[in-house]
């Protein structure tokens, strides 16, 4: 791959990152609830995610998805109903405010790291986003192996970059959210999309 044509598909991929979906919520949600570090720990996690997930499409994942229906809507059938698991997780928190640091107790790291690391690799947005990019930048002439890695890594440090961004602007909204009320409705927003993403993801054919 030439740097003129990485440097289209590092831009195809920043765009695809900015545009807004359950990963970039989530980023959002933590920032908000738990703070910066807790944001860039979960979109860490989301951009390993995508790695996995880049280098299982780079060889044959994306194929498989458009010649098997019935896989495509198996891994949108649990991408869904892991979305619609923490919609309600996020309706039924009742995390304690901490006043002096103006948020919620966050979850440990593990758990923050596992929580995006397994939306990332469920995401069938991400799936289909790379599964459509990556044969259009392939060359039948260079290594499958290496091409995936680039794609693949392209991909998930252009969209880090996105949440790396977000945990950091995030920081500066806090300070309006630092009432329980408006902790609760920002939960209850937050897990309302991600139970219409998940529906919507189960409902679409």
């Amino acid at each position: 791959m030439s740097l003129e044509t990485w440097l289209v598909f590092a831009f195809l991929c920043f765009m695809a990152g900015v545009s807004p979906g359950p990963a970039v919520f989530l980023t959002i949600s933590n920032v908000i609830r738990f703070g910066r570090r807790a944001a860039i720990i979960s979109g860490s996690a989301n951009a390993i995610g995508l790695v996995v997930l880049g280098l299982c499409i780079g060889y044959g994942l994306g194929g498989l998805m458009q010649a098997s229906a019935f896989a495509f809507t198996m891994v949108k059938i649990v991408g869904g109903a892991y979305l619609v698991w923490l919609g309600i997780k996020s309706w039924r928190a009742t995390g304690n405010f901490i006043a002096a640091e103006g948020g919620e107790i966050a979850p440990d790291e593990v758990s923050l790291f596992r929580t995006s690391f397994i939306l990332s690799i469920t995401n069938p947005k991400a799936i289909v986003i790379m599964g459509a990019m990556f044969p259009a930048f392939m060359q039948a002439e260079s290594s499958l192996w290496l091409q995936s890695a680039i794609m693949a890594t392209t991909y998930a440090f252009m969209c880090f970059i996105v949440h790396y961004a977000i945990a950091y602007m995030g920081e500066y909204i806090r300070p309006f959210f630092q009432s329980s009320q408006r902790l609760k409705y920002l939960r209850r927003v937050i897990g309302s999309l991600f139970v219409g993403f998940g529906l919507t993801l189960v409902a679409t054919r």
